[in-house]
């Protein structure tokens, strides 16, 4: 963090850092190295998989957008190239999917699991950041427990796998949250630029956590002793407009109207859950299961012992995804990658729990020390061990040509309306065919908290969703199931025209009773 953060690290870690031996030093940045691999090889373990591994839908979404644009700039048309336009409904810039079109240019082909590496690279820079953040801050087995925590935590690695931008946002987060402390310490217009730049650009990126990344700002910066003064600082103007005018360009000029129907529908129309005291015991036990509870109490413990500048980021960044998490109450309990902004939070306070820990098992002897160190071993491998037996246990490489076979047969004399997987879009990347979609289940359940409350009456509401439809598709027969009155009704109302490999095909066109079509 510069000499202005190391500033203030107590007297004891420095001298300690200073007096170690070599070869202690030798060893830290060997176990330094050894995270950092470990990291890496988690993310690229099992590399070409299909990206189905993680919330496939967001994921192909992506990987449409990227294979839109490779198509227009490079490629000729392929198996899949119709369905390029149903990569539509996206709410902040492809940012990714450009990077990635671009080295599908450079690779000659279409290899989707290059966004699996870009998006390792982004979170293991962002984990050397918090790694240099923490050490400076603490000392270097301080960093080592931040990184340990950042690079393995399974949820991380789960995500920093996935063809999203939610990594390379969690770079840009970690990055504004470096340059403002740099900023902090040298008060120098460069800094200033950068703090401005980085934090604008994760909004940008993910317009969702402006809340956070706002919050963050405010409480660095009033935080300050020199409040006064800093607000009549010139430098913190331009870090506040650089924050807010780039994204709010795109987000406010470019895309209005999509802007304001999420907020609408993701923020507006569903706060009434904050008053259900269920919400909070709710989002409490999704961050156990994703980030540790005990975990969580730790770093936030630690944050306070942080040194002053970077106290005041840490607590930026707890506090702002408080707002955040408030903000989108829906999502915070039903998409578990919402709450990845936490992540650098605990990681850094995690820092000064991790030091004071670590110092006392230095000065053991004997057993009790070998016994610590063996703890602390597992503590790190055993979630990676996890995490990799997750990651082999998966194959989905023989998804594609399933999906390709329905797309093959599927009639085209006609509109097709499906209860399929992933909102369509497997059958759009790997089937090349694009259907619109019937409510699930979850989706009429959200319809109803945003208040679109529809019939009791199944024919009317079908009337209503499926009328001018040529098909309905049926690949995803739980969700059917799950829809009782909707399952009687097509199987008394609409002959079966094919019953494929994993798929039913209604006729709508040909009611029984009509005379016109079989069963």
């Amino acid at each position: 963090m510069g000499e202005g953060v190391a500033a203030g690290t107590a007297p004891t870690a420095a001298v300690a850092q200073t007096a170690a031996p070599g070869w202690r030093g030798r060893a830290s940045w060997g176990l330094v190295v050894g995270v950092l691999s470990l990291g890496m090889l988690l993310r690229l373990m099992d590399l070409t998989d299909e990206p189905l591994d993680f919330h496939p839908m967001p994921q192909l979404h992506r990987a449409l957008i990227a294979r839109a644009m490779y198509l227009r700039s490079s490629a000729p048309a392929g198996p899949g190239a119709g369905a390029v336009q149903a990569s539509v409904g996206a709410y902040e810039p492809p940012m990714l999917e450009r990077l990635v079109a671009w080295s599908y240019q450079a690779a000659g082909g279409e290899y989707p699991w290059i966004a699996r590496v870009w998006n390792a690279a982004f979170w293991l820079a962002a984990g050397w950041t918090l790694f240099a953040m923490a050490r400076r801050s603490t000392s270097m087995l301080g960093g080592i427990v931040t990184l340990a925590y950042f690079l393995v935590l399974p949820f991380g690695v789960q995500v920093s796998r996935a063809f999203m931008p939610d990594s390379l946002m969690v770079l840009l987060i970690v990055v504004s949250g470096y340059a403002l402390l740099r900023w902090g310490d040298t008060r120098s217009w460069a800094w200033a630029a950068v703090a401005g730049l980085a934090t604008g650009g994760a909004i940008l990126a993910k317009g969702r956590i402006a809340p956070l990344l706002l919050m963050t700002l405010l409480v660095f910066l009033l935080g300050d002793a020199r409040r006064l003064r800093v607000l009549r600082d010139p430098q913190v103007w331009l870090v506040g407009t650089l924050s807010v005018v780039v994204p709010g360009i795109y987000y406010v000029v470019l895309i209005p109207g999509a802007t304001s129907g999420w907020v609408s529908e993701g923020t507006l129309n569903v706060l009434p859950l904050l008053a259900d005291p269920s919400f909070y015991s709710r989002w409490l036990f999704f961050l156990d299961n994703i980030v540790y509870a005990g975990v969580m109490l730790l770093a936030l413990f630690g944050t306070m012992l942080l040194p002053p500048s970077v106290r005041r980021l840490g607590l930026g960044w707890w506090i702002g995804f408080v707002a955040y998490g408030l903000l989108l109450p829906y999502n915070m309990v039903t998409h578990n990658y919402y709450n990845l902004p936490i992540v650098p939070a605990i990681a850094l306070g995690l820092a000064p729990v991790g030091d004071l820990l670590l110092d006392r098992v230095r000065t053991q002897t004997g057993w009790f020390r070998a016994a610590m160190v063996g703890a602390c071993l597992l503590a790190l491998f055993y979630p990676a061990w996890r995490i990799r037996s997750v990651i082999v246990g998966q194959d989905f490489r023989a998804e594609p040509l399933g999906w390709q076979k329905i797309g093959r047969e599927l009639p085209d004399d006609g509109p097709i309306i499906a209860i399929t997987q992933d909102y369509g879009y497997r059958l759009s990347y790997y089937g090349g065919r694009r259907v619109d979609l019937w409510p699930s289940v979850q989706d009429q359940a959200y319809a109803v908290l945003r208040g679109h409350n529809t019939s009791d009456d199944i024919g009317e509401v079908f009337d209503d969703l499926a009328g001018g439809y040529r098909y309905f598709l049926i690949t995803n027969f739980s969700e059917l199931d799950a829809q009782v009155a909707l399952k009687e009704y097509l199987y008394a109302t609409y002959p079966v025209v094919i019953e494929g490999e994993g798929y039913l095909l209604f006729d709508l066109a040909s009611p029984r009773g009509t005379g016109s079509g079989g069963g």
